[in-house]
């Protein structure tokens, strides 16, 4: 069973002053980044059953996918709302949910 912390709403954590960017224009055929050293990545946390991993920034979720299938518990943040949904349907395909 792979256990994801999956909050249901943003949660915004700051550490300086509030920057308002302009809408980006929507791009069709969007995906994050193909993830890069994640078996090095892996390697160096040794995950394991029972273990916690907090990733700081999730982005698309490849990174935390490889930590969970490792057997460790996973809490998942990002700045950007798009990027926990789609991490969270990443994580629910790669559950088989």
């Amino acid at each position: 069973m792979i256990n994801a912390l999956l909050f249901e709403r943003p949660i915004w954590f700051m550490t300086g002053p509030l920057e308002v960017e302009e809408a980006a224009e929507a791009m069709e055929d969007f995906t994050y980044h193909r993830p890069v050293l994640v078996s090095e990545s892996v390697e160096l946390l040794a995950p394991r059953a029972g273990s916690l991993v907090v990733d700081g920034t999730c982005g698309g979720g490849g990174h935390t996918a490889e930590i969970l299938r490792a057997g460790a518990d996973v809490v998942g943040l990002d700045q950007d709302p798009d990027a926990i949904d789609f991490a969270r349907e990443n994580w629910r395909t790669t559950a088989g949910a």
